[in-house]
């Protein structure tokens, strides 16, 4: 099963102003998530850090805070729940901050 948590480093600027380039994030892997939640989804070769916009059947549409420079579902379409390697659960790098949902 391996770690339940991990941690994982913010590349890009697709999640400003929330989160900034070199972000290091603790991601609790689960799949319990609720809509206005940080994830990380796996796509293709990359792991991308994105907020949940919208549910439907096992189905998520995500989104970039910063929607300007986001490669999200806009993009890519709706992704399988079952892509989504963790939730964010803190940023633990340059200053503790726990993530709360916007809404």
């Amino acid at each position: 099963m391996g770690r339940k948590y991990l941690p994982v480093r913010v590349v890009g600027n697709s999640m400003l102003p929330t989160l900034q380039p070199g972000d290091f994030l603790l991601v609790k892997r689960t799949q319990d998530f609720f809509i206005g939640d940080l994830v990380v989804v796996l796509h293709g070769e990359n792991k991308l850090i994105k907020r949940v916009v919208d549910e439907q059947q096992n189905q998520i549409w995500l989104s970039g805070d910063n929607v300007r420079e986001s490669n999200d579902s806009r993009n890519f379409g709706w992704m399988d729940k079952n892509q989504v390697f963790g939730k964010v659960i803190l940023r633990y790098w340059p200053k503790i901050k726990i993530i709360f949902k916007v809404n």
